[in-house]
């Protein structure tokens, strides 16, 4: 239409999204399973400051419940989730990387069982999201809780965000961003490619496949991201194009932020060592630099990962939750 400006129907759209992530927020309630991780202090949260921004009430859900699940699992449900798995993910062998190995048949039987075990956790739980990690010493427990990245990975793409490592702000963070319809994948910081202005971006697990350029892989490793376990693990990369990071941020008195920043995923090359990894490039500016700039918005080292360039709207929502908003880049 001649003369009609187009910022008025982009700013209409954001808030409509914006009220969508609150109305999804709400009265959601947020499984917190197992422990903080030791050694990763940046994890810490207080379930009340959660409530009290987001409106998102964390319920502690037990590892004992989980097991549960994944013993009573029947032969049936584990057939149709490996056929899920199956029909989902492309498998991949060895790679020059000497943590990765073959898939074996009792690879995807036992995480089938622990996927369907937690479809259930979250169905009698009525949860939205879970943050999790469990360490144990060779027992079962440690079993379960390192045999969950297909499993969370298929609930993330259901919009059921699952963020290891215990970080709740990122769970959060993963929630908001698929609400506002971006996905949301479970990322830090990996390599940086100095010479490229290249900031390599991703994880161990979990990810949203839905915004997974090609079909999503899967390898099987011996060692998780350098933690204890072994088991079968999601590679993947996001779609090329726009790509916004979203970070929870909290300060010495527990109040959140956002912090933001926008840039784009490229294709390249990337490590073939059963992780998923994006070639992130955030401008022509210095990237170490960058690297800082982040550091120091007082975000934890998680962040989601999301399709597009939405800091218009994640400042708008900042606004609404009464909370402060940073765009890095």
């Amino acid at each position: 239409i001649p003369g009609f400006d187009t910022r008025f129907t982009k700013n209409i759209s954001e808030w409509c999204r914006v009220a969508t992530a609150l109305r999804c927020m709400k009265g959601s309630i947020f499984g917190h399973l197992g422990h903080t991780y030791e050694g990763m202090l940046d994890m810490n949260f207080d379930p009340t400051t959660i409530e009290r921004t987001f409106g998102i009430h964390v319920k502690m859900v037990e590892m004992c419940e989980f097991v549960d699940y994944v013993h009573s699992a029947t032969d049936k449900e584990v057939k149709d989730k490996i056929k899920m798995i199956r029909d989902t993910f492309e498998f991949l062998d060895p790679s020059y990387d000497p943590t990765t190995r073959k898939i074996m048949d009792e690879d995807l039987d036992w995480t089938a069982r622990v996927s369907v075990g937690m479809d259930k956790l979250v169905s009698n739980n009525n949860l939205s999201g879970v943050a999790y990690y469990y360490e144990g010493l060779n027992n079962e427990y440690e079993k379960v809780a390192c045999s969950m990245i297909i499993g969370n990975s298929l609930l993330v793409s259901a919009g059921i965000p699952f963020a290891g490592e215990s970080d709740m702000k990122t769970c959060v963070a993963m929630y908001i961003t698929s609400c506002l319809g971006c996905g949301g994948s479970f990322a830090e910081f990996c390599p940086t490619i100095f010479e490229e202005k290249i900031q390599m971006v991703g994880h161990d697990g979990p990810h949203d496949i839905r915004i997974s350029d090609g079909k999503p892989q899967m390898r099987a490793l011996t060692t998780f991201h350098g933690k204890k376990g072994e088991g079968l693990s999601v590679d993947f990369s996001l779609k090329e194009g726009p790509i916004t990071m979203l970070g929870l941020s909290s300060d010495i008195d527990g109040n959140y932020s956002f912090s933001v920043a926008e840039g784009e995923s490229q294709k390249g090359p990337k490590p073939a060592n059963g992780n998923t990894m994006t070639r992130g490039y955030f401008g022509e500016g210095d990237i170490g630099a960058f690297v800082e700039d982040w550091s120091c918005s007082g975000i934890n080292h998680h962040f989601s990962l999301s399709l597009g360039h939405n800091a218009s709207v994640l400042k708008k929502l900042a606004k609404t939750l009464n909370i402060p908003f940073k765009q890095v880049r």
